[in-house]
């Protein structure tokens, strides 16, 4: 037999503290799958030690909801450089929240 796979992180506070921080250096970040893959965690450990309703959920989702905002910027600033912009709004829709969509349901 193999021998057991040492654990990375000791404590739920050193996984969010490096989750914070991963988020914070890459951007790219946009959904919670990334920030999991990230750090090297399994789905259901990382929803284990972050239930959706915890408060420490709720501070991910936040900061990962703050890379989406940036890269929405980035992409409406080169859609009003670009003169075929297909690609940059299917990932403009792909990055936008459930909320937003409703809002734009019920404004019209």
């Amino acid at each position: 037999m193999g021998r057991p796979k040492k654990e990375k992180y000791k404590n739920p506070e050193e996984i969010k503290s490096e989750a914070l921080k991963l988020i914070e250096e890459d951007e790219k970040i946009v959904f919670m799958y990334d920030l999991y893959t990230a750090l090297g965690i399994p789905c259901a450990s990382f929803y284990g030690l972050f239930p959706k309703e915890s408060d420490d959920y709720k501070e991910l989702t936040d900061k990962i909801e703050g890379n989406k905002i940036k890269m929405k910027m980035k992409i409406r600033d080169r859609l009003m450089e670009c003169k075929n912009p297909g690609a940059y709004i299917f990932l403009y829709k792909i990055l936008t929240s459930d909320i937003e969509e409703r809002k734009k349901m019920d404004a019209h």
